[in-house]
C-alpha cells in the first residue's frame, strides 16, 4: 500500500497536490491520502477539493484527520461537494487508524477482527453491568427508548429523569445508583451544570457520570472534565462502545436477575427502502432489532413532523438556547435513525444558532426543511406492528417472529465457510437462512450480508457474518 500524508510538515498543502500531479503523470497510483484538516494556507479540504477539480486519478480514497471536529469537517466537505471517505479525530488511536483504513480499502481482514473483538468486548462488558442500576438523564423521548431498551435487555435497571433538576431531586431522595448516564443538552439545568452540583455534594463525589452527547467537537471531551465527569458516550449511540465505556466506570452493587425484555427484543418487522435513511445505520444502532428501530421512526415521525413551527416558537422563548437546542435534538435523533441528509442540515443549523449568526439561520433552516419533507413522507406510510412478536411481510402475511436458532447453526457455520472462499455457492445459502429466520432479529442482521454479496464484496459479507454470529445464541 502506498499512502500520501500531508500535514503541517514538508508534506503541506502545495507540496501534496505537486506530488499527487507527479504521480498522475507517472502512472502511478497512491491508494490512500491521509489528510489534515487545519494546515497553514489552504485547509485539507479546500486542498481535496482543487485535487478532484484537476481530474487527477492517482487516489483511491481519502482519510481526513481533525482535531477540530467530526461534524466540521463533514459539513465543509459536503459544502464543497468534496467526498472524503473517512473522517477521523485527534487524537487518534492506531486500532481505530487501522480498522478505517481497512474499511476504505475494503481490506476485510482488519475490519473482520475488530469486529469480533468489539464483539467479545461487549459481551463481557454486559456480562459485568448485570444487575447494574442507572440513572438516564435525556430529555428526548426518542432517545430515551433507544437507551433504556438496550440497557434493559442487558439486565441494567433504569430509573429516567427529563433533566438536570429532575436527576437532582432523584438523587436527593434515592442514592442507590451504580452510575448516572448525562445528556448534556437539556432544558431547565443542563448536564454541565447538573454534574457539577453532583461534585459539589460530598455524598455523591464517587458517583460515576458519563456524558451523552451528540456534540464530537475538539475540547468536547475536555468540557466534560471540567464539568467533573468522567466520560463521554457520542451520540448516535454506538451499542459496543456504551457498554464498554459504562462498564469502565460502574459497577452493580448486587447480582443480576433474569432478564425480562427478550421476547421485546424479538420483535420484527420487515422494513422497505426509506427515502433519506440508511436503515443498515438505524438497525446497527438498535443492536439489530427492527421492531425497536421501527418505533424510533414512528417516533421520530411524531416528533418532528411540526419541527418548523417548533424552530420558530423556539426562536422567540426567553431562552436564548431554545434554538440551539432544538437543533442539536434533531440531530441527534437524526443520526439514531440513519437520517443523514437531516443530521448534516440540523448539524449546520446548530452551529448557526449557536454563534447568533442571524443571516444564516433562515437559509439554514430551509435546508434543514428540505431534507427532512422526503423523510417525513416515507416514515408516513410505514405499517404499523398490530400485535406483539407479530411480523409484517412483504405480501402482507403474518408469521410468529421467534424461530428457533439453534437449528439454524449448521447452516450458519456452513454459511461462513463459503464467504471465506468467495464460494458462488454463498447467496444461496444465505437466502434459505433468511427464508427460514424470517420474522426475527438475525434475517434483519443478515440483510446486511445480502447487501455485501449483492455487491461481491465477500470479505465484508464474512467480517458481519462472524460478527452477527457472536451475537447470536445458536
Amino acid at each position: 500500500m502506498t499512502a500520501l500524508i500531508a500535514g503541517t510538515g514538508l508534506s503541506t498543502e502545495a507540496s501534496a497536490l505537486r506530488q499527487l500531479a507527479d504521480s498522475d503523470r507517472r502512472q502511478l497510483h497512491y491508494d490512500l491520502v491521509l489528510m489534515d484538516w487545519r494546515m497553514p494556507g489552504q485547509n485539507g479540504v479546500e486542498t481535496m477539493q482543487r485535487l478532484q477539480e484537476s481530474g487527477l486519478t492517482s487516489v483511491s480514497a481519502v482519510i481526513m484527520v481533525t482535531a477540530w471536529g467530526y461534524e466540521e469537517a463533514m459539513d465543509d466537505a459536503q459544502q464543497r461537494g468534496v467526498r472524503l471517505d473517512a473522517v477521523l479525530t485527534k487524537p487518534v488511536a492506531s486500532s481505530t487508524l487501522l480498522e478505517t483504513i481497512g474499511a476504505v480499502l475494503g481490506r476485510g481482514i482488519v475490519t473482520e477482527t475488530r469486529a469480533e473483538q468489539k464483539a467479545i468486548d461487549q459481551v463481557d462488558a454486559m456480562q459485568r453491568l448485570r444487575g447494574a442500576r442507572l440513572l438516564l438523564v435525556e430529555d428526548n423521548e426518542l432517545n430515551q427508548e433507544l437507551a433504556c431498551e438496550l440497557l434493559e435487555q442487558a439486565d441494567i435497571r433504569v430509573v429516567v429523569a427529563g433533566n438536570g433538576q429532575e436527576a437532582l431531586d432523584i438523587l436527593a431522595a434515592d442514592r442507590e445508583f451504580d452510575g448516572v448516564l448525562m445528556d448534556c443538552h437539556m432544558p431547565v439545568i443542563d448536564g454541565y451544570t447538573a454534574a457539577r452540583a453532583f461534585r459539589s455534594d460530598a455524598t455523591l463525589a464517587g458517583l460515576p457520570v458519563i456524558a451523552m452527547t451528540a456534540n464530537v467537537m475538539a475540547g468536547d471531551r475536555e468540557k466534560v472534565l471540567a464539568a467533573g465527569m468522567n466520560e463521554h458516550i457520542p451520540k448516535p449511540l454506538r451499542v459496543a462502545e456504551m457498554f464498554t465505556t459504562i462498564a469502565r466506570w460502574a459497577a452493580p452493587r448486587g447480582p443480576g436477575t433474569a432478564v425480562t425484555t427478550a421476547a421485546a427484543a424479538n420483535e420484527c418487522v420487515d422494513l422497505r427502502p426509506l427515502p433519506g435513511i440508511d436503515t443498515r445505520i438505524g438497525l446497527a444502532t438498535t443492536s439489530g432489532s427492527s421492531a425497536l428501530y421501527h418505533r424510533l421512526l414512528r417516533r421520530f415521525r411524531e416528533g418532528n413532523g411540526g419541527f418548523e413551527a417548533q424552530f420558530r416558537n423556539a426562536h422567540v422563548d426567553s431562552d436564548p438556547a431554545a434554538t440551539t437546542r432544538a437543533a442539536h435534538t434533531l440531530k441527534s435523533t437524526a443520526g439514531t435513525i440513519g437520517a443523514l441528509a437531516v443530521q448534516a442540515a440540523a448539524a449546520t443549523l446548530e452551529h448557526a444558532c449557536a454563534n447568533v449568526q442571524v443571516d444564516a439561520i433562515e437559509s439554514a433552516l430551509q435546508a434543514v426543511l428540505t431534507a427532512l419533507e422526503p423523510v417525513l413522507c416515507g416514515l408516513a406510510s410505514l405499517v404499523d406492528t398490530e400485535a406483539h412478536g407479530i411480523a409484517t411481510l412483504p405480501n402482507g402475511a403474518q408469521e410468529d417472529a421467534t424461530p428457533a436458532m439453534a437449528d439454524l447453526a449448521p447452516a450458519l457455520l456452513c454459511l461462513k465457510e463459503l464467504l471465506a472462499d468467495a464460494d458462488a455457492d454463498a447467496p444461496d445459502v444465505l437466502e434459505e437462512i433468511r427464508r427460514q429466520a424470517r420474522g426475527s432479529p438475525l434475517a434483519v442482521a443478515l440483510a446486511t450480508v445480502a447487501h455485501d454479496l449483492e455487491r461481491f464484496q465477500f470479505e465484508d459479507a464474512l467480517a458481519k457474518a462472524e460478527w452477527i454470529m457472536l451475537g447470536t445464541t445458536i
